[in-house]
């Protein structure tokens, strides 16, 4: 990976999504991945799933996962992370992936 942590968007970037992920989104492997990725690195009580497994594939398990997530930090409980909007924001920031600005 060669990003360079200047902060620009950087496509090639292996932690954050390219394309919207879950209910009706188009759910490439690859985003699938870091969604269920960044899930796993969240507490549970935080909304978090730490017993999906990260195969880039968005079944059942996966889409409730997302909506625990949203659930529990009060986000509209739509079962897709878009790749700009609130719940992908907060999975960055929860996970740990990005600092709060």
């Amino acid at each position: 990976n060669n990003n360079s942590g200047d902060g620009m968007d950087n496509s090639s970037d292996d932690e954050h999504i390219s394309d919207s992920v879950g209910n009706g989104g188009a759910n490439k492997a690859v985003d699938v991945r870091i969604v269920q990725d960044l899930l796993t690195r969240i507490s549970d009580g935080d909304g978090g799933s730490s017993n999906i497994s990260v195969d880039g594939q968005n079944g059942p398990k996966t889409m409730a996962a997302i909506r625990k997530f949203q659930r529990a930090n009060e986000l509209t409980e739509s079962g897709l992370v878009r790749k700009d909007g609130g719940t992908a924001t907060l999975l960055y920031i929860q996970s740990g992936v990005d600092e709060v600005q």
